[in-house]
């Protein structure tokens, strides 16, 4: 399994750095991103080679690379990962009930 590190202010920053970070014929199918509110993460999955990569994100306030924090940008750790490897799953929690809701799942 390989990764890289990318980041960006804007979502055209972000694709030069996907479009760079795959131009030695890395082909990642994880993408970990931790991305500031001022940046729209659905626009992150509307990047041309984002179909073919699965997206884990969260807002935060603050985002964090290596050993450095900034505000107002994505930092993403793709992965190069096999896709049975791992499953990603969304689901509300209108009531908190956390326990009961990741139980319907069999892991």
């Amino acid at each position: 399994m390989r990764s890289k590190s990318i980041k960006g202010k804007s979502t055209a920053e972000i694709e030069t750095a996907l479009v760079q970070s795959m131009s030695d014929g890395f082909k990642p199918s994880l993408a970990i991103v931790f991305c500031s509110k001022s940046l729209d993460i659905n626009t992150l999955r509307a990047l041309p080679d984002s179909k073919i990569i699965k997206i884990f994100g969260a807002n935060t306030n603050g985002e964090f690379r290596d050993e450095e924090t900034e505000k107002g940008t994505a930092d993403i750790l793709l992965l190069d990962m096999k896709k049975e490897y791992f499953q990603l799953y969304f689901e509300e929690y209108p009531s908190k009930n956390y326990p009961e809701v990741a139980t319907h799942y069999d892991i």
